[in-house]
């Protein structure tokens, strides 16, 4: 039987309703922030161009700088100027174990951050700081609760006690006591008691209960100490904590109160969530909790374990996660990141991103505390920067609020960590919107027995991370102007997931392994939906991004925020979308609901995968009203259908859903990002592959002169294109593992191929002439990166590195262990040199950097493929030489260390070392000269 929906004069009530609740009521997190260095600024589009070749140190990345040994001022200077010479900002300090506790915030840490501030400034570059003695912030390492141990985190215990009809019941000592009648209806499946007689029975001292009629249950609630999720041991529920956390951790650096804002832009919050253990307790929350919900919150404690038969179970869970986010967002988050932005400074914080699960379980909403700081951020360790997933909600809160997106890049990745990982790694973080880079990380500590391998001195591609810096520093400075341009808005699901995650997870017995693999409790009914809400809304994350269509993602509060425009448009302060998608649901507030339908009505397109939600935020599973909006949301609303049987992660895209650019020949796994800056177009396209691509690209609707904005050298180059009914049409060349900013100016006329001033690709070059045969190969100890000049433990390796050789890896000249640099030298003739042509050598397949010198010009070095060096200048007509400098990187030489049992942390080196075979070293070619005209 179909569903009665709510009649047009309900509906028009219910909106009115829902429409007039002042906005500031459901948005505690809202906040003004300052026009600090977090904060897009506004530029023209001429002052972009002229300073995108070398834009502000403030866009170049920050590294994470470890500070793990005891502190010396001049090693903190020598590092600093190493830093900078390479164009990368020393970052931000972080106290890490190994430095000693009572360094931590002495004299000595200020007089080591004021020699790095001291150079920094001197060359118009930034340094920041950790605002905690490792992690998670907020317990000033320790120093807080020895001054404050009432802030110590609380959780909430319980056992149960049933009786029957007029049974006296001995009530142990007790923080409160809840008693349930059992319902014996058998409604619902299991257990379940009535939510209308939840009653606070007793609290203190133990007592004497005797039930009324039927049968029932006492919920016996007391307090414990346990540390958080990631170690948090204070009370991050507490509104006391921020004070005094800020008082002890953040106070003393008004002593540089002058550089403040300035040369010191901003604070690293390391805290990727922690609001407490399971049911974490605050006498700031049950006051909160009465205030925004008109409810005891103790009285409603039960449901958070069991269901009622009224269904107000979802209700009560989807409460107590939202005054639980309020106050870990708004009051601990949100207060620090307050403090520091009255003093023109930003504040980072890298916050859980992987799983709904583990967001609600630590953050309580990622979106709330993505708000509270003045920079939202991830740590994006491993290869995790190449997958869209964890970038695509702290995205779309930056773009809604206008605010810069930081990203902790490829910490933790090992040795093995390659110049061509790092350089795709950055091209994709760009597309994700990434806009503040921080590679993780650079140690203090230089001894190299330690894990994992920092990005310092000590690896080969050391001299060439000028252009790794420089390339990231553009692409951010275009990625921290503008907002993106998205068709398509995706709902967050959390909501959902707040209302289903209950139960036994929450039972103080069931010990961290159990609970930190979300696995264990699939057996369960509710756990397996939100097992399906998360892969639902993670493959629409990915999928859209595969198919290359532009989205935000919204939670509820920034949806209802909206306005529906009649010509089916959501709007936004700098968006609009003509598509709502919905993941899988179970709840939804009511006000979300007819937020959708009346943009339904108005012409948008509603699209959902999976089921539609069957409960309201406000009145639980039994919500007629409610379930009249979904009635007729689903009778309009397209379902995304799975394209094939039990493949969750390929949906069949509907057709209205399209990219704004096409490939009209030459398709290949191209990433695509939308800006609008000024009212121009730019677009980030990315090659990721080592291999060349050459395209046809139809962008849609965009018309004007196209040019190339290339983030590696600085330039921008005038391209040829074609205006038409449909858009431009454009031809496009990728080199191996390019991105770049194709730019539109719709306020000038396209450039035909006959026009193009500069051509937006190096003319097609053909082979002159293959270089064969045997090389002179050399190494010299004495010229080998820090600290494995000489490299002692190996003085053979001179010998078994010097003579003629073919292009083989230089484990096969049993290297196996060695790391740094060997050169190669040749010589080759050219019989003719033709005027007007270009000529470049190519190395072909090199691992990991090279460096050429022809006729003893330096002709450039690289650490990225491809290996190719522009040669003409250098060049002559007869006899040439050409020297190449090739560098590997760091897994050799930890090898050694490995496999001699000699490195910290044996265990976590052993899980993520690749084998031997899998890595090799040295110029493999085929090399050749070419040229064109």
């Amino acid at each position: 039987m179909k569903n009665q929906g709510v009649s047009s004069t309900n509906l028009f009530l219910l909106l009115a309703v829902v429409f007039i609740i002042p906005l500031a009521a459901c948005t505690p997190e809202t906040r003004q922030t300052g026009q600090n260095k977090a904060v897009r600024p506004t530029t023209s589009f001429e002052e972009l161009s002229q300073q995108f070749s070398d834009p502000d140190m403030l866009y170049a990345p920050f590294t994470f700088w470890f500070w793990d040994t005891n502190l010396e001022p001049e090693l903190v200077r020598e590092m600093t100027i190493g830093m900078m010479e390479e164009r990368m900002n020393p970052g931000y300090a972080h106290p890490r174990h190994g430095l000693p506790h009572d360094e931590w915030l002495s004299q000595l840490w200020f007089e080591c951050l004021e020699a790095s501030l001291e150079e920094a400034k001197a060359e118009g570059m930034f340094l920041g700081f950790c605002d905690e003695y490792w992690w998670p912030s907020g317990r000033a390492d320790g120093r807080l609760l020895e001054q404050h141990p009432e802030l110590q985190a609380v959780s909430l215990k319980w056992e149960e006690i049933c009786c029957e009809v007029g049974e006296e019941v001995p009530v142990p000592p007790s923080f409160f006591t809840v008693a349930a009648k059992v319902d014996e209806s058998g409604s619902i499946p299991g257990e379940a008691i009535e939510s209308s007689t939840l009653e606070v029975i007793g609290e203190g001292d133990s007592f004497t209960w005797r039930s009324p009629e039927g049968k029932w249950k006492l919920y016996v609630f007391n307090k414990y100490f346990e540390p958080g999720w990631d170690g948090g041991d204070v009370n991050y529920l507490d509104k006391r904590l921020a004070p005094e956390f800020i008082e002890i951790a953040h106070n003393p650096y008004l002593q540089l109160s002058e550089d403040l804002g300035k040369s010191i832009p901003g604070v690293f919050v390391d805290h990727e969530g922690d609001y407490g253990w399971k049911l974490a307790w605050s006498d700031d929350l049950e006051k909160d909790y009465a205030e925004k919900k008109r409810q005891d919150i103790r009285r409603w404690m039960p449901l958070m374990i069991d269901k009622d038969r009224e269904g107000k179970w979802v209700t009560a869970r989807y409460d107590w996660y939202d005054v639980v986010s309020d106050i870990y967002a708004g009051d601990f988050l949100g207060a620090v990141s307050d403090y520091l932005d009255d003093l023109g400074m930003y504040t980072i914080s890298n916050l859980w991103e992987e799983t709904l699960f583990l967001q609600a379980a630590t953050l309580g909403d990622a979106f709330k505390a993505h708000r509270a700081v003045t920079m939202p951020g991830n740590d994006c360790l491993f290869e995790k920067g190449l997958l869209v997933h964890d970038f695509k909600e702290i995205q779309s809160v930056t773009e809604f609020e206008g605010r810069r997106f930081q990203s902790e890049l490829l910490g933790a990745q090992g040795w093995h960590q390659t110049p061509l990982l790092m350089k795709q790694v950055v091209n994709s973080v760009t597309c994700w919107g990434v806009s503040h880079v921080v590679p993780h990380g650079i140690n203090l500590n230089r001894a190299m027995d330690s894990i994992p391998a920092d990005w310092f001195t000590s690896n080969p591609y050391w001299p060439y991370m000028d252009q790794w810096n420089d390339f990231a520093r553009r692409a951010s400075y275009i990625n921290s102007h503008g907002y993106t341009v998205p068709d398509v808005l995706v709902l967050n699901p959390m909501g959902s997931v707040w209302s289903l995650l209950g139960g036994e997870i929450f039972h103080d017995t069931l010990p961290k392994n159990v609970y930190r693999n979300f696995n264990n409790f699939m057996h369960l009914d509710d756990y397996r939906k939100i097992q399906d809400i998360h892969i639902s809304y993670s493959a629409l994350i990915n999928e859209l991004t595969d198919h290359r269509i532009e989205f935000l993602i919204a939670d509820e509060y920034y949806l209802s925020g909206m306005e529906v425009s009649d010509g089916g448009t959501l709007l936004a302060e700098n968006h609009e979308f003509s598509s709502i998608v919905l993941p899988d649901l179970f709840c939804l507030q009511t006000r979300t609901a007819a937020q959708i339908l009346n943009f339904m009505h108005s012409g948008g397109k509603v699209y959902y995968y999976g089921e539609l939600p069957v409960a309201s935020v406000e009145n639980g599973l039994d919500d007629p009203d409610f379930a009249g909006l979904i009635s007729e949301i689903a009778e309009k609303a397209v379902k995304i259908t799975v394209a094939g049987e039990d493949v969750v992660s390929v949906l069949d895209i509907p057709s209205h859903l399209v990219p704004q650019i096409e490939f009209e020949s030459g398709s290949f796994e191209m990433y695509q990002s939308h800006r609008e800056i000024d009212g121009r177009h730019f677009f980030w396209l990315v090659n990721n592959a080592e291999e060349y691509q050459s395209c046809r690209l139809l962008v849609k609707g965009i018309g004007g002169r196209a040019s190339k904005w290339n983030c590696e050298n600085g330039s921008i180059t005038s391209l040829a294109s074609v205006a038409g009914p449909e858009g431009s049409l454009v031809e496009m060349n990728f080199k191996p593992v390019e991105a770049f900013w194709l730019v539109f100016e719709d306020d000038k006329e396209p450039l035909e191929s006959e026009q193009q001033k500069v051509s937006g690709q190096s003319p097609e070059h053909t082979m002159v002439l293959e270089i064969s045969g045997d090389w002179t190969v050399s190494l010299d100890l004495a010229a080998q990166p820090d600290p494995f000049k000489n490299q002692v433990q190996f003085p053979e390796y001179a010998e078994m590195a010097t003579g003629t050789k073919i292009l083989t890896p230089w484990e096969e000249w049993g290297l196996k262990y060695f790391t740094g640099y060997i050169e190669y030298e040749t010589e080759f003739v050219l019989e003719s040199l033709d005027d007007g042509y270009k000529y470049c050598i190519d190395l072909g397949k090199v691992n990991n950097t090279a460096e050429v010198w022809i006729n003893g010009t330096n002709a450039g070095g690289k650490m990225w493929p491809p290996f190719v060096f522009d040669i003409t200048e250098p060049l002559i007509q007869g006899e040439n030489s050409v020297r190449v400098k090739a560098g590997n990187t760091m897994y050799n030489i930890m090898r050694y260390y490995l496999d001699q049992g000699t490195l910290n942390n044996m265990v976590w080196v052993t899980r993520h070392t690749p084998e031997p075979e899998e890595i090799t070293s040295g110029m493999f070619g085929p090399v050749v000269i070419r040229g064109g005209g």
